[in-house]
């Protein structure tokens, strides 16, 4: 084990002065992985026009794909955009509704899994830590856009607007040809709820390739 960090910790050197993160720089990447969904799913949602009130009862993983694309401001410090699909996810839940009918009407109990895609969009601070640049830190905030509505076992419910959070992280990037191997590790938070009360925390691991070039214009 000892030898293998060695030999990771002497390739890093050799080639971080081959593929440093200077000022002027453009990235352009994708990653592709998964999230394991810490979802606050307590509260309340309508389902097929009916209130219920949410209990959460366990957690789903989901998949994740993301395009990036980050400019250098100055060396080992940038800005990092990105388009990221979060696919499915949510959070298995049971829940309580009421009905109208004789006598005042009944309860409904109903569980299954909670799920929604959204559209999350960061606006990161890059920050090379270690290595000239190959381990860095990731933070900023994101706007999460619902790709349609949610559904509750195949019912739909209703749609949700867009929320608001924050990201955060880490990434690791290791030089292979003209590029870089990317992996990536972050905490996502919504400050807002989604699909009626899901206020959203996941963790998403992806592994992804980018590439480096300087703009023709620059001087």
């Amino acid at each position: 084990m000892k030898k293998t960090l060695i030999v990771v910790f002497v390739l890093l050197m050799v080639t971080t002065g081959l593929h440093a993160q200077r000022a002027g720089l453009h990235t352009f990447g994708f990653r592709l992985g998964g999230a394991f969904g810490m979802h606050g799913s307590t509260g309340y949602v309508y389902i097929s026009d009916r209130h219920y009130s949410l209990d959460n009862t366990g957690r789903l993983f989901n998949f994740n794909a993301a395009l990036h694309w980050a400019y250098t401001i100055r060396n080992n410090l940038g800005i990092q955009a990105e388009l990221n699909f979060m696919i499915n996810q949510g959070s298995r839940v049971s829940a309580h509704g009421w009905r109208p009918g004789p006598g005042g009407g009944y309860h409904d109990w109903i569980s299954g899994r909670l799920t929604y895609t959204s559209l999350d969009i960061p606006i990161l601070l890059r920050l090379g830590l270690l290595f000239n640049g190959h381990i860095g830190f990731l933070a900023g905030p994101h706007l999460a856009i619902p790709l349609g509505g949610g559904s509750f076992d195949g019912r739909n419910i209703e749609e949700s607007s867009a929320a608001f959070g924050f990201t955060t992280g880490f990434y690791l990037l290791l030089p292979i040809g003209a590029g870089r191997i990317v992996g990536d590790l972050r905490y996502v938070f919504d400050f807002s709820r989604a699909m009626g009360e899901m206020r959203r925390r996941a963790l998403p691991i992806t592994l992804g390739y980018e590439m480096s070039f300087y703009s023709m214009f620059r001087r």
